[in-house]
């Protein structure tokens, strides 16, 4: 009932400003007329489960019901010397999910992250730098870390393997490039794809993560080169969209550049950030739904691509929360099928807009 009434609210209060939207709708109903005449295939959905959120990621994965064809399972991340190692939380028993999705015809991927294991069990260094480059440097270790993620690939039994090692060195452009060249040849012989996930970009750039990413090299080698199209705005910027039309055609228009049209695959976040006076971090549709209701606040819409966002009042400054929901969504994922992408990965299933997946069923 929360949710019809959090709709219904919106609804009320967004009739004055009707005119964006049905602009935006109508655009939206000829692509889709279009589309059928053109006989074009359908946009194949994939996204992430992630262990902390594992059990509504699996049941928003398995109850789609043909609409995620391929699932990756956030599931791995690096021992202090960088062995790849699976995340053992809460008991999951992830070989009994892979057969789970496999009996359901989705295709299973591995992603391992460069978030290292802390000596001493609290929370994991996130997204290091050092211990990729140290690997990447030596030949040896380099040769031992190819072959420990295979051996984990195998062990499990998932179709391929995402890596997704961010903010990495710039010095490490070579050195990834090579790197991605082996692993993928070696997996090849297995029957394994590989994938790569990067940070966003619209043109080469001099800093962490980026510089280290050659995208043309990686689409030589990777089947996937999968970008994250977020973050526009978050923790180190003002509040704004997480991502916009016009932001995510400048990096598509950039990737197109350097890529093979099938080998790019865009990332979608499903959540959203909230700028409290305080700090400022990720919050999920239910708890978004929640802060809304609390302080009665007025829902509101950017105008290009229709982001919902509010604010509210506090004795000790203004929050403000930008995400997304089923409406913002699906207009960016038809903009990126106008842009000529037929794949479309949300970061990450379990606490989406429940509205989302009759949605994503338009677009089969």
């Amino acid at each position: 009932m929360a949710y019809k009434y959090f709709l219904m609210i919106e609804m009320r209060q967004q009739s004055y400003r009707w005119w964006p939207t049905v602009l935006v709708l109508s655009i939206f109903l000829i692509a889709c007329s279009m589309r059928v005449m053109n006989a074009v295939p359908p946009i194949k959905f994939g996204g992430w489960v992630t262990y902390w959120d594992f059990k509504r990621g699996m049941e928003t994965a398995l109850k789609g019901n043909g609409i995620y064809r391929d699932i990756f399972l956030f599931s791995a991340q690096l021992d202090v010397d960088g062995t790849p190692i699976m995340v053992n939380s809460k008991g999951i028993d992830y070989r009994s999910a892979i057969g789970q999705l496999k009996n359901s015809g989705i295709r299973t991927w591995m992603t391992i992250v460069n978030d290292v294991k802390s000596i001493d069990g609290n929370k994991p260094i996130l997204k290091d730098p050092q211990i990729v480059h140290n690997i990447l440097k030596n030949n040896t270790l380099r040769l031992k870390h190819r072959r420990e993620i295979i051996d984990l690939a195998l062990k499990y039994g998932v179709s391929g393997i995402d890596i997704d090692y961010e903010n990495l060195l710039p010095e490490d452009r070579v050195h990834f490039s090579r790197f991605i060249s082996e692993l993928s040849s070696e997996l090849k012989k297995r029957n394994l794809t590989l994938s790569v996930t990067v940070q966003p970009k619209t043109r080469n750039r001099d800093i962490l993560g980026n510089a280290a990413m050659d995208w043309s090299e990686i689409c030589r080698h990777a089947d996937r080169l999968q970008i994250m199209l977020y973050n526009l705005h978050g923790k180190k910027t003002k509040p704004g969209p997480l991502a916009t039309v016009d932001w995510i055609s400048d990096v598509l228009r950039y990737a197109k550049s350097q890529c093979k049209l099938e080998t790019i695959v865009p990332i979608l976040k499903v959540s959203g950030m909230h700028w409290s006076p305080n700090k400022v971090t990720t919050v999920h549709y239910d708890q978004i739904v929640a802060l809304k209701n609390t302080h009665q606040a007025l829902l509101q819409r950017e105008t290009t691509s229709q982001v919902p966002f509010f604010s509210y009042k506090l004795n000790t400054g203004t929050g403000v929360v930008y995400f997304e929901d089923a409406l913002s969504l699906k207009i960016k994922i038809n903009h990126i099928f106008s842009m000529g992408f037929d794949k479309v990965v949300f970061w990450s299933l379990g606490r989406q807009d429940p509205l989302l997946a009759s949605e994503l069923r338009d677009f089969l």
